[in-house]
């Protein structure tokens, strides 16, 4: 993407020291080499307006012009209204010509291609990327250094205000244009309920968090690239038991959620056959209570706090389901669907009624509009969500969500 720049005046010609005899059609005086004087203001921050560059010929022939259709051109320039980004190496092309055919002059487009007959006077630590040269045109690519932010630049530009509880555990604050995202943190009281969480919101909703009472707080500071900005604390939000865990349920973070069409394990016809399944997997009864999932093994054990890897009549191995997967049971023996904190690492069980429900998911999987990924690799931690990492050529952040892909 280029902008286009007007370059400013020439240096004085030099035209009056200058002997150009008449010559016959087919002889030339050639220009072996050329001295470009260049000044530029480019920084990290600057908009398409703030920015200029300037070209001036020194101690040359003034029969080299820069070319009207051309003049000087910069690549990766911001687009209208955005902004130079820190770590670019913006290029400048001038694009310099001679009329032969009326002043007599060519390039000798020999010595100033191969030979480097093109030197650039500046303070800047420019360097001289490609040179293209014909007997009549001549085009220089140079290369500026990384550019950086001034010192003071994001003192206050991504400063966040107005962090409030909205309704049903959901946090927000005022937009801030100069951020690219806004990361929060999670408190009760003074114990840390969550970290590196993140988003190109103004809102996120908390509500999973509310798990008992007490006083919660969260903060949120906005960020662009690799600078943040300072932390905004938002008001108290003092919940009793049973207001934490009305914001809890309402929100649809409810601990486990009942098969719509399978109310128990004797009015569904079981689908999955148990022939070959792998030693580790559990065998037993599933059954329903209070209208949620429980499972009872083969001695009459029922599962709570803690995983198994149980077979699931009820999954459809014709579609490709799996006759047995890994499942969660909490303190009441109920299965769990949705995001789990186990042993501080985040799993997600399928919340799908399809006969997938409370599975525990790996790899790719989209969550709330947003791409996660689970490990799949069976290494004692198989399901949990990665954060901070490339898989293949695709990163997830802090919070495990997609970011970017190189």
């Amino acid at each position: 993407m280029k902008k286009r720049i007007s370059a400013l005046a020439l240096a004085t010609a030099m035209t009056a020291s200058l002997v150009t005899p008449a010559m016959a059609a087919t002889t030339y005086d050639y220009i072996e080499d050329i001295d470009l004087k260049v000044s530029y203001s480019i920084e990290a921050g600057m908009t398409d307006e703030d920015w200029s560059v300037s070209v001036d010929l020194l101690n040359h022939k003034s029969i080299i012009q820069f070319d009207e259709d051309e003049d000087v051109t910069v690549s990766y320039a911001p687009d209208e209204g955005e902004t130079w980004k820190e770590g670019v190496k913006p290029k400048i092309t001038i694009v310099m010509k001679v009329d032969y055919k009326e002043d007599g002059w060519k390039f000798d487009d020999d010595k100033i291609e191969a030979d480097g007959g093109v030197t650039v006077t500046t303070d800047d630590d420019l360097t001289i990327s490609k040179v293209n040269a014909s007997s009549s045109k001549v085009t220089v690519t140079l290369t500026l250094p990384k550019l950086k932010y001034p010192e003071d630049y994001w003192d206050t530009r991504l400063d966040i205000e107005d962090a409030e509880w909205g309704d049903d555990g959901v946090a927000t604050w005022a937009e801030n244009e100069n951020v690219e995202g806004y990361e929060v943190r999670v408190y009760r009281g003074t114990k840390s309920l969550a970290t590196g969480l993140k988003t190109t919101d103004t809102e996120m909703d908390l509500s999973k968090y509310f798990t008992s009472k007490g006083e919660y707080t969260f903060k949120v500071r906005g960020y662009y690239d690799d600078y943040k900005g300072e932390w905004e604390e938002s008001d108290d939000l003092d919940l009793d038991k049973e207001e934490a865990e009305e914001i809890f349920a309402n929100s649809g973070n409810t601990s486990s959620s009942s098969s719509s069409s399978s109310t128990s394990t004797s009015t569904v016809k079981p689908s999955a056959s148990t022939a070959n399944l792998p030693s580790y997997v559990v065998k037993g009864n599933w059954g329903t209570k209070n209208g949620k999932w429980t499972f009872t093994d083969s001695k009459g054990v029922a599962y709570k706090n803690k995983w198994a890897a149980v077979y699931n009549p009820y999954a459809n191995t014709a579609a490709g389901q799996q006759a047995f997967d890994w499942f969660y049971f909490d303190a009441k023996g109920e299965m769990v669907t949705g995001w789990i904190l186990d042993g501080g690492r985040y799993y997600y069980c399928s919340p799908k009624s399809d006969g997938t429900q409370g599975r525990m998911v790996t790899e790719w999987n989209q969550i709330d509009g947003f791409w996660y990924y689970f490990n799949p690799k069976s290494d004692g931690t198989r399901g949990a969500m990665l954060v901070n990492t490339w898989i293949g050529n695709d990163y997830v952040g802090a919070d495990g969500k997609f970011e970017k892909s190189r």
